[in-house]
């Protein structure tokens, strides 16, 4: 796979996609090469079915057929529902990336890929149409400790995590990309109302 990459002021994304077996699995660096406090978006915080206690889901992402044709996956704020309303926003818990520093993590994906969002758990497949892809694009949702209101509280669920916010979460957050033009690569595109940030 080939690789581009957007950086965005002094944090930075890469990425290392491999295919192993049915799996697609990327291996990423978020680095912060700035003086001030980053929070990375990593996971967000599900039910585990058998004991019914929160749990981290950090391959809990959101997938979407572009309309430049690659599947996008999203570690960050999924956009919201249009058929309906929603009484809680899903925000993803996020970890501290302090000044000058980096952190790796490792996103693992079933072949083929489906959309899916916290909204719009997997479905059925007559839900969905089969899509060849042009690439993949991985992005990560970041949040500056300087935007207006910031705060970061603990999650019981993890003594690494924060559930970081601003007065204006929406616009404040920045998002990384990094992209990579790949063959042979299918999405499973869902035919209801899903929503697509692009």
């Amino acid at each position: 796979m080939s690789q581009s990459a957007s950086p965005i002021d002094d944090v930075t994304l890469t990425c290392t996609p491999e295919r192993i077996d049915d799996r697609l699995v990327f291996t990423y660096e978020v680095t912060n090469r700035g003086a001030q406090d980053v929070y990375v978006m990593d996971a967000v915080v599900g039910i585990d079915p058998a004991s019914r206690m929160p749990k981290l889901e950090p391959d809990n992402v959101t997938i979407w057929h572009g309309a430049d044709g690659f599947a996008h996956l999203l570690k960050g704020l999924a956009p919201l529902p249009t058929d309906r309303n929603v009484a809680v926003r899903v925000i993803p818990v996020a970890v501290l990336l302090g000044p000058r520093s980096q952190m790796t993590r490792r996103l693992e994906l079933s072949m083929p890929m489906a959309e899916q969002s916290p909204y719009f758990a997997l479905g059925n497949l007559r839900d969905y149409r089969v899509a060849a892809i042009e690439g993949v694009a991985l992005h990560v949702d970041v949040l500056r400790s300087t935007a207006a209101g910031f705060r970061a509280e603990p999650v019981a669920v993890s003594p690494e995590h924060f559930r970081a916010m601003s007065t204006a979460l929406v616009t404040d957050l920045r998002r990384l990309v990094v992209s990579f033009r790949a063959k042979g690569l299918h999405l499973m595109v869902r035919t209801d109302a899903y929503p697509r940030p692009d």
